[in-house]
């Protein structure tokens, strides 16, 4: 009896590998030149390329000039302070909402331009709105040099 059901087992196994399509059928043709299965060209996604190019566009312009590499350093240093401290603190995120009547950005790993989203809403806001910022929550404020440096990138 045990081998019946093992036959019957092995039947059904048959039947269900015919009948269902290979989960990766939909993206597989067929080569009839060779009888082979080929693979659609790869398609690259246009954000993943813009962000790899930006990265490594900042990383050249750094190794090729010092003054660069020490104004993108200073700035991004202070704003990444201060992007921690509001994203860690809900003390400091609502005292920056008091400021700008909304919430502040803060950059994330998953999304590729939310450090160019953050940078654009620090820049778009008055100066004076972000050194009350900086000053409530004891962050070193962005000097004239920092500022001349995001306005020129």
């Amino acid at each position: 009896k045990e081998s019946d059901e093992s036959d019957e087992a092995d039947e059904i196994d048959e039947i269900v590998m015919e009948d269902s399509p290979s989960a990766n059928s939909a993206f597989l043709e067929t080569d009839e030149s060779n009888d082979g299965v080929a693979l659609p060209p790869q398609l690259n996604c246009a954000a993943h390329t813009l962000s790899l190019v930006s990265v490594n566009g900042l990383k050249n312009a750094e190794n090729e000039s010092a003054s660069f590499k020490k104004g993108n350093r200073s700035l991004m240093g202070k704003v990444t302070a201060l992007w921690n401290k509001i994203s860690r603190s809900p003390a400091a995120s609502e005292t920056a909402r008091k400021f700008l009547k909304k919430c502040f950005p803060t950059p994330c790993a998953t999304r590729w331009n939310s450090l160019h989203d953050a940078l654009e809403f620090i820049h778009k806001q008055e100066k004076v709105t972000i050194d009350q910022i900086f000053e409530a929550l004891d962050l070193p404020k962005l000097t004239p040099s920092d500022v001349s440096f995001k306005e020129m990138s």
